[in-house]
């Protein structure tokens, strides 16, 4: 099963100089169901790069893919906004599921939480 069997992107922005292609500065939300219950998930493209990251996102301000290039890769922020919280078992699976569609390293989360308090999916 694939990302896009289950999840539908509602809204998708993408930022830089060049937004004619995919180029990792998009911000999406997705619906869909999963475990039983209706999801919206907010996917954001931040930077690796600590001080970098103020630039993906947090400000509005998208970053222009060259300088994503020059100072470190990014990787996808998945924010998970449901009734009832999901289980750490079930957002790495819901992990699993977007690496099926997106090679990036990938934080989920739910809801409110910080991304310091976010699951991380690292490369396979």
């Amino acid at each position: 099963m694939r990302w896009s069997d289950l999840f539908t992107v509602c809204s998708r922005e993408l930022c830089g100089v060049n937004t004619s292609i995919m180029n990792g500065n998009e911000q999406a939300i997705w619906v869909g169901c999963f475990h039983g219950q209706p999801l919206c998930i907010f996917s954001t493209a931040r930077m690796i790069v600590p001080h970098f990251d103020h630039f993906s996102g947090s400000t509005n301000v998208c970053i222009d893919q060259n300088l994503s290039t020059i100072n470190g890769d990014d990787y996808l922020d998945l924010r998970v906004l449901c009734e009832r919280p999901l289980s750490s078992e079930a957002l790495y699976e819901l992990g699993l599921l977007a690496r099926t569609e997106d090679p990036r390293v990938i934080l989920i989360r739910q809801g409110k939480e910080r991304l310091s308090d976010g699951l991380l999916i690292p490369w396979s």
